[in-house]
C-alpha cells in the first residue's frame, strides 16, 4: 500500500487571534477526496490534510462541525468519497477471485459480476413489476371483476364495497 500523501491547502485569510473559519472550497474538497480515497478514519484523514493559515492538520472539530452541519453538503459528498473508495477496493479483489484456486468463490464472483454489470441478460428478476417497471396487472380491474366496488366516492363505511350485498 503506498504511504498516505499530505495535502497543501491555499493560504486562508486570519481573523483575529483565532483565524478564520476555515472555507470547505471544491478544491479542498478534491483534497479530501484524495484523502479518504487512500483510506483512514476521519481523525487520520484530517491529519494528512495541512491547514494553510495554521501551518497545521486541518482541525478535527471543524471537519466534525462540517459533517453534523452538512455544510455544502460534506457529510452527503463524505459517503460518496467512502462508497467509492469501497468499490474501487472490491473491484481490485474481483480478478484475485476470478483466479481462486477454489472453483465455488471463481463461480460465485462471475454469478456476481455478470448479475449485476450485465443485469438486463443476466439477472434472475425478483421484483413484482412488469417489463420496464410497469405493473403486472390493474388491480382495480380484478377488483371490479369480482364484485368489489372501487370507486373514489366517499362511502359510509371508508371502503371498498362488494356490490350486491
Amino acid at each position: 500500500m503506498t504511504e498516505p500523501s499530505t495535502v497543501q491547502l491555499q493560504k486562508m485569510p486570519t481573523k483575529g487571534d483565532r483565524g478564520a473559519p476555515t472555507e470547505l472550497t471544491n478544491e479542498f474538497l478534491n483534497l479530501i477526496k484524495e484523502q479518504v480515497l487512500i483510506g483512514g478514519c476521519d481523525k487520520d484523514i484530517c491529519k494528512r490534510i495541512i491547514n494553510p493559515s495554521t501551518n497545521k492538520p486541518l482541525a478535527y472539530g471543524t471537519w466534525m462541525s462540517w459533517k453534523t452541519r452538512n455544510y455544502r453538503n460534506f457529510d452527503i459528498l463524505l459517503e460518496g468519497f467512502r462508497d467509492a473508495a469501497l468499490v474501487a477496493k472490491a473491484e481490485l479483489n474481483f480478478n484475485d477471485l476470478l483466479s481462486s484456486d477454489d472453483e465455488k468463490i471463481r463461480l460465485d464472483t462471475s454469478k456476481f459480476i455478470a448479475t449485476t454489470l450485465k443485469k438486463n441478460k443476466y439477472s434472475t428478476r425478483q421484483e413484482l413489476t412488469g417489463a420496464d417497471n410497469k405493473p403486472l396487472f390493474m388491480p382495480s380491474e380484478i377488483l371490479n371483476k369480482n364484485g368489489i366496488n372501487t370507486s373514489t366516492e366517499d362511502n359510509s363505511e371508508g371502503s371498498s364495497q362488494v356490490q350486491g350485498s
